[in-house]
């Protein structure tokens, strides 16, 4: 709780004060905020971050909403949905094995090195949380690794076997 909160309590006090790392803060009340809220890239800023959190927590909620209800009624269409939760857990791996972020960062700063990453077959992929979702993650993840590592809060004998190498 200290490691949490002390910092955070900390930040807010330095909000109030004139502080440079070099000498002692120097308490100077609200003088801060009415500068910052004057400022107005940072009102833009703010702005445009609330609408992002607001646009993108009404699209996630009603896209999972919607995945969940495909999946639990049993439509035509469940195995595609399946596909995308899928889709949704493991290419975020794939992407940081093969490196793709830091091989668009350099191509668009101008140069076309080519980095190879590492890849995940027959490596190790955890899974956190071991519900229906998570189950068919492993079952898809099956190829590309040695070995699925899961931990949920129920132990599920008869799925995990297959699992234990």
């Amino acid at each position: 709780m200290t490691f949490k909160y002390g910092p955070m309590l900390w930040a807010i006090y330095l909000s109030f004060t004139g502080y440079d790392i070099v000498t002692e803060p120097k308490f100077i009340g609200l003088a801060n905020h009415v500068k910052i809220f004057k400022d107005l890239i940072f009102r833009q800023a703010l702005n445009d971050t609330l609408v992002y959190i607001e646009g993108s927590t009404i699209a996630i909620t009603v896209l999972r909403l919607g995945l969940a209800l495909i999946l639990n009624t049993g439509i035509k269409a469940s195995r595609f949905s399946m596909s995308s939760m899928f889709l949704k857990n493991i290419m975020p791996i794939l992407a940081v094995c093969r490196k793709i972020s830091l091989g668009q960062f350099s191509t668009l700063k101008g140069s076309w090195g080519r980095l190879v990453g590492g890849g995940v077959y027959k490596r190790s992929i955890g899974i956190i949380g071991w519900g229906r979702i998570r189950k068919a993650v492993a079952e898809r993840a099956k190829g590309f690794s040695k070995e699925i590592l899961a931990h949920g809060v129920k132990k599920d004998e008869i799925f995990s076997q297959p699992f234990i190498s």
